[in-house]
């Protein structure tokens, strides 16, 4: 990302066992913006940044917040902070579903060109494995 210090690292760390506490964080703000308490969900995505970026700026003291900026911002943040996992993807194709949140990602590779993925793209698709065809002829592909 421009202007970031960069990162690298093997030894990152999930949990096999929950949720970890980001992720309650992220879903309790985007809960409390959709019920219109924007100040109250940014506040919690605050509470995960501030653990991660220096010098932040707040998004809950906003005077700007209305549920569309609330959920950009919410959603740049989140994107941010499970970066290379497959929440980003879950939420990117659940957020898809609707209107007012689908959005495409479009990626400039230099000389490779610029690569688009929208919103009804097939590889949003989670297709079921060849054998559970296979074996259960009544259950089609998930296309």
């Amino acid at each position: 990302v421009p202007g970031t210090m960069g990162l690298s690292s093997w030894s990152t760390y999930g949990t096999a066992y929950g949720l970890r506490v980001e992720t309650m964080y992220y879903i309790i703000a985007e809960c409390e913006i959709r019920a219109g308490n924007y100040a109250t969900g940014l506040d919690y995505v605050d509470q995960v940044r501030a653990k991660r970026v220096e010098d932040y700026e707040p998004f809950a003291t906003r005077s700007d917040l209305d549920e569309a900026t609330a959920m950009a911002l919410l959603q740049d943040a989140k994107t941010i902070e499970f970066f290379a996992s497959c929440e980003n993807f879950f939420d990117r194709k659940r957020w898809n579903t609707e209107p007012a949140y689908s959005k495409s990602i479009v990626r400039d590779l230099g000389e490779l060109g610029k690569y688009t993925l929208r919103p009804d793209s097939k590889l949003y698709i989670c297709p079921f494995p060849a054998n559970s065809t296979r074996y259960c002829p009544s259950l089609s592909q998930n296309i």
